[in-house]
């Protein structure tokens, strides 16, 4: 599909065996569920600012606002082992 935001979580794995026993690893990624979120309602946030008709070429006069509403609404994080990304 399009852009991606990604966080690998590798390097957390020796916290994560060691916070295991607690539920750690469900509150990492909790946390980086939350983070990754987060970046997308800023990114979001971001191109809508910069969609409008005065940043446009001439103003907009052409713009069919196919470009805002392309702007992905789905806030799902995918999980793939210690790695979660984000459509953006």
């Amino acid at each position: 599909m399009g852009n991606k935001v990604t966080f690998d979580t590798v390097f957390f794995d020796d916290f994560i065996e060691r916070l295991e026993e607690l539920g750690g690893s469900d509150l990492i990624k909790q946390a980086v569920d939350s983070s990754l979120k987060t970046a997308k309602a800023k990114v979001n946030e971001d191109i809508k600012k910069a969609l409008v008709k005065p940043n446009m070429p001439k103003q907009g006069v052409y713009s069919t606002g196919k470009s805002k509403r392309a702007i992905d609404k789905d806030f799902k994080v995918k999980w793939n082992g210690n790695v979660g990304e984000i459509q953006i």
